[in-house]
Order: structure tokens, then sequence, then C-alpha cells
């Protein structure tokens, strides 16, 4: 099953809730497109791999969809920092990444899983195009690679465009 992540504009999580749910509707008709209690956060799941959704997601264009993560890992946060730390390593291998942790509904974890990443990967905390998500949702820790930009900008105080 495939997760992703999506952060929605402000105050349009019902209309990005409906774009990204029928972009990925077409090759599973399955897809569930969930609330997560934070605002303008939505968790989406399919039967299709991760890969795929986020490839298929990222070759379409959107007017409420602000960013999406794709969830290669879920950790159950009560497994602890050291757990999520060494998945994560052993997920990103010898590659280079920005590094990334956001943290709802948890304070204080994402400095120290961050700083004992950046330690642990020897510095491999990389500019660049590609990042290394670290999102914590509530007691549930998603992990995944993706590009750092998200799909809008601000590009004047009239409106947004894709990036």
């Amino acid at each position: 099953m495939g997760i992703l992540i999506v952060t929605c504009r402000t105050g349009h999580e019902s209309i990005c809730e409906e774009e990204i749910g029928n972009v990925l509707y077409e090759k599973d008709p399955g897809v569930t497109v969930r609330k997560t209690g934070y605002r303008d956060l939505l968790i989406v799941e399919t039967s299709l791999p991760v890969e795929k959704m986020y490839q298929l997601v990222l070759s379409k264009e959107y007017a409420f969809v602000e960013n999406v993560v794709p969830a290669e890992l879920v950790i159950d946060l009560g497994e602890g920092v050291d757990k999520i730390v060494s998945m994560t390593e052993k997920l990103v291998g010898t590659d280079c990444y920005k590094i990334r942790v956001r943290s709802r509904g948890v304070r204080s974890i994402s400095s120290e899983i961050y700083n004992r990443l950046v330690s642990r990967l020897g510095g491999r905390n990389c500019s660049g195009e590609k990042c290394l998500f670290i999102e914590i949702i509530g007691e549930k820790t998603y992990i995944g690679r993706g590009l750092c930009k998200p799909f809008l900008k601000p590009c004047s105080d009239y409106g947004e465009e894709r990036v």
C-alpha cells in the first residue's frame, strides 16, 4: 500500500482532498483520502506502490495541493527515536539529501531526530533538489524521499503558480 502526505493551500482542505483524490482514482478506485486532524494536512492511501503514486501525482497540475511527501516508511513514534533514525539511515544508504523534519502534535522531537540524523549520516545533509522528509503526525512517523520544491509557490499578491 502506498501512502502520501499532502499539504493543502490554507483553508482549502476539502477542495485539495477532491483534487488529489481525483488524480489517483483513475489508477486506483479504492483510493482513500483522510483528514489528519491538523489543518490543511491529508493522508492519502492506495493499493499502488508509493513510487508509482508519487510519480503520477507529480505529473499533474494542481490549484490547491501545495506539497506531497511520499511515505516509504511508517514507524510508530512509540518505537523511539533510535528506531526512527536507524530505519531512516537504512533508507538513505549512501545517497545525499536535504533533511526536513516536521512534527505535528509532539513537541521537541523534531530537533532531536534532525541532530541525530545529521550526526549518523556523517554530514550528508546536502543541498540540492532531493529531500529526505520525516513527518511526525500524532503517534506516527512517515519517512520518504522526494522533491524539495513545493508544488505551489507565491508569485504575486493575486495568486499562486505551479513550480
